[in-house]
């Protein structure tokens, strides 16, 4: 526990930030698939909101959830507002680092993803 607390302000911020990447490349697939499979158009500026908020649900999705088992437990997964707002500016971070990323290439992913299916 004491490793938690000494390292838990870096640890807290750093876990956000990558797992908000994570769920920004599960957004980037989950276009993919509607760029493939459906009649739906998504352009450059579609698909980089797209990006951001999804990750932004998801990151507010869990800190509702740490809430929660912070009423129903007692626990302290939420040690303030702070705490809070630093978990959202990090996860909003971390789908803009992929949206970026995605929007420096979209051109590129746009035609591998269309034409070939993704298959080079």
């Amino acid at each position: 526990m004491q490793w938690y607390t000494t390292y838990a302000p870096f640890y807290d911020k750093f876990g956000h930030f990558f797992g908000s990447v994570t769920i920004a490349l599960l957004s980037l697939a989950y276009v993919a698939i509607i760029k493939r499979y459906s009649k739906i158009k998504l352009d450059k500026l579609n698909t980089f909101l797209f990006i951001i908020i999804f990750t932004l649900a998801l990151g507010g999705l869990w800190e509702i959830g740490e809430f929660t088992l912070d009423q129903l437990f007692g626990t302290m997964h939420q040690p303030g507002l702070t705490d809070t707002m630093y978990d959202l500016i990090f996860d909003l971070l971390g789908g803009i680092f992929v949206a970026v990323l995605t929007s420096l290439n979209f051109e590129k992913m746009r035609k591998v993803i269309i034409t070939t299916g993704g298959k080079n």
